[in-house]
C-alpha cells in the first residue's frame, strides 16, 4: 500500500515520496482511502 500510495501522490499530486512516507501510519491510511475515493469518483470510460 506504501509503495502504491508513494507512487500514486508523486505522479497525480506531485508530492515526493519522502513526504508521504515520513507521514504517520494513520495519515497514509487516510490518505490512501481519500486516493480510492478520489480515482473511484472519476469518470468511467
Amino acid at each position: 500500500m506504501d509503495v502504491q500510495l508513494a507512487y500514486y501522490m508523486f505522479v497525480n499530486h506531485g508530492r515526493f515520496p519522502g513526504e508521504v512516507a515520513r507521514l504517520p501510519e494513520n495519515d497514509r491510511i487516510l490518505m490512501f482511502q481519500m486516493a480510492v475515493k478520489e480515482i473511484n469518483s472519476r469518470p468511467k470510460k
